[in-house]
């Protein structure tokens, strides 16, 4: 009986994985034609989201001098599995209120992941070029918290400001969104 296997490159494993969360199979990693041998058998969970790679800790094998060598992976049975990270926000919505023209004002939005898996957290991205993100960029494990913090930079602006912010992770739920508005006065 045989299984159902392919031979795959890195690159069209990573155009297969363009749309998927997370992808599980046991891997098979090929000799290189040049060098070294691979590592045989282990358990390979890769993130597109996040282009990280996990190794599940039962299978894992220390790496050789050559392991980074290896040209292509026999994927046997695959799995898509969806990411049990998740975002627990106690606000996703800020108002500074009113900002006199020039001011740059911040708020640090904490948040908590509430899932099973790490949150990995790719980019935060503002609307616009007057507002700045720093966020956590380790992943972050089930049951601990990171933060999102915004400046918005007023010089350019007048009159109300609304401001989405996109959160794009590995999150079960997809991109989140943060919001802040101010009213920006004129300089005297």
């Amino acid at each position: 009986m045989q299984k159902n296997r392919s031979i795959l490159t890195l690159k069209t494993i990573l155009l297969i994985l363009s749309g998927i969360v997370c992808i599980v199979f046991s891997a098979e990693a090929q000799k290189s034609k040049y060098k070294g041998k691979a590592k045989p058998k282990s358990k390979v969970i890769y993130s597109a989201r996040t282009s990280s790679k996990y190794r599940s800790k039962t299978a894992y094998r220390k790496p050789t001098r050559s392991s980074h060598l290896v040209s292509s992976v026999i994927v046997s049975n695959p799995t898509i599995v969806r990411s049990q990270a998740a975002f627990s926000f106690a606000n996703r919505w800020y108002d500074f209120g009113d900002i006199i023209q020039g001011e740059k004002v911040t708020h640090t939005f904490p948040f908590k992941n509430t899932g099973k898996d790490p949150l990995i957290i790719s980019v935060v991205q503002p609307t616009c070029g007057c507002t700045v993100t720093e966020w956590t960029r380790t992943p972050i494990p089930p049951g601990q918290s990171g933060d999102i913090t915004v400046t918005f930079d007023s010089k350019s602006s007048l009159n109300q400001q609304n401001k989405t912010i996109t959160v794009v992770s590995n999150a079960a739920t997809g991109n989140e969104r943060l919001y802040i508005q101010g009213n920006v006065l004129p300089k005297r």
